[in-house]
């Protein structure tokens, strides 16, 4: 089952959820490990972010609006900003890299 990769701490469809809270460095990890073997689709749907987590995790990370609806016991990364943003406010890689953030490791229970 392949690792998707969000740009917000999002539930797709209805189900039961876990989420933790994981380090940069995890985040890093497994992104690395499942890309290693194709397993990694990217859902970052913007292209600073999508910047940003390549300069981070230092391997490229693709832009991708499409929809995701995460399965069962699929794993997913939630990269997800505590800043809140004015309204209409497009993000530039250097907003990013001194805005809060963390990453997610979220798995659809059931």
């Amino acid at each position: 089952m392949k690792l998707a990769l969000l740009n917000s701490l999002v539930i797709t469809n209805a189900g039961c959820y876990k989420a933790k809270e994981i380090s940069t460095m995890e985040a890093k990890c497994l992104i690395r490990s499942y890309a290693r073997t194709n397993g990694l689709e990217s859902y970052i749907g913007h292209t600073s972010t999508a910047s940003f987590l390549s300069q981070l995790i230092g391997m490229p990370v693709e832009v991708n609006r499409q929809r995701f609806k995460q399965r069962t016991h699929q794993p997913v990364i939630c990269f997800k900003l505590y800043d809140r943003l004015p309204e209409n406010k497009c993000l530039h890689v250097q907003d990013l890299k001194t805005s809060a953030y963390a990453f997610f490791l979220l798995q659809k229970i059931e």
